[in-house]
This record gives C-alpha cells, structure tokens and sequence, in this order.
C-alpha cells in the first residue's frame, strides 16, 4: 500500500499524461445533459437527440484534434531548434579531441527525440581515445529528459559525400 491509494505510482520518462481529455469530454457531456434536461421539459422532446448530436460532434472535434499531435509525433518531425541548439553546443564542448560538428539532425519518434550527430576527430587518435569520445557523448546526450535514443557517427574528414559511405540500395556505386 502507499500513501494516498492503493497502487504504486510509477511516472517514468516516457509515461503518456494522465486521460485528462476523456474525462473532459465526459464532464461536457453530463453538464449539456443535465442543463438540456432542466431547461427543457418534456414539450420540446428533439432537444434530447440535438444535444446528443451537439456533444458528439464536440467529441469527434476534441479526439481528432488530439490524433492529429499525436500522428505528428509519430511521424518522425524535426527536433525542437532549441533541443538542436542545446545538443550541438554538448557536441563541440563536450571533448578537445572533437575538432568539427560536420552533421546534426533529430526528429521525433512518439514522445521524445532521436538525435544523429556526426563529428570530426584527427586521424591521428588513437582509436580507442576516439571510440570513447563518441561513445560519452553519445551517453551525455541521451542523458537529456528530451532525447530517447542518440547515435554518434566519428568521421576523420569532412571531405566525403553521404552517397560514397552509405549507397543506395539498387542505386550506382
């Protein structure tokens, strides 16, 4: 047992918020019934069936206004610029070996970020000191409430194209 019920509560990072809408859209409901029912007595008998329809269509409107934040969440939008701004200031101070920030991208995947960070270390690092400079930034920023998942990329120059190093399936070599 704890304090105030009889369940644990348990609010993790990705937790959805509590079903604040559906009791709203309940709440909607019983205070349209019970005005329509003391405002209009049984002479006006299509009031019961008008409001009804009213209270559906306020519920229809509030359901896929919250489908459609929720379907662009999903489908993968652009970070936040100030998360991005906040990611790439980590990326460049976050180690002396980081010469370059070469890429920076995020998008959202349900209620948090992905985020994919592309540096650039000396050629001349060895390569286990390189290994663990991506690998604590990459544990630095996933350590951001806002971020789900993060994937460092550690290049040695900035003078080569995405297409040379990630091809095309079925496309030119």
């Amino acid at each position: 047992m704890t304090r105030g019920g009889s369940f644990p509560a348990r609010r993790g990072k990705a937790d959805p918020p509590p079903p604040t809408l559906g009791h709203l859209a309940s709440a909607a409901r019983r205070l349209v019934g019970a005005t329509v029912a003391a405002a209009y007595p049984e002479t006006l008998w299509m009031m019961d069936p008008v409001a009804a329809i009213v209270i559906a269509l306020l519920i229809f409107l509030s359901w896929t206004s919250r489908a459609r934040e929720d379907t662009d969440s999903l489908v993968g939008r652009a970070a936040p610029t100030e998360l991005l701004s906040l990611v790439a200031f980590i990326s460049v101070t976050h180690s002396p070996l980081i010469l370059q920030l070469e890429k920076l991208r995020g998008y959202t995947l349900g209620t948090r970020c992905w985020i994919e960070i592309d540096i650039v270390i000396s050629p001349s690092t060895p390569l286990r000191l390189a290994h663990d400079a991506g690998e604590s930034l990459q544990r630095r920023v996933e350590s951001l409430p806002e971020v789900e998942r993060c994937f460092v990329h550690v290049d040695v120059d900035v003078e080569h194209r995405d297409s040379d190093e990630h091809p095309c399936w079925g496309g030119e070599r």
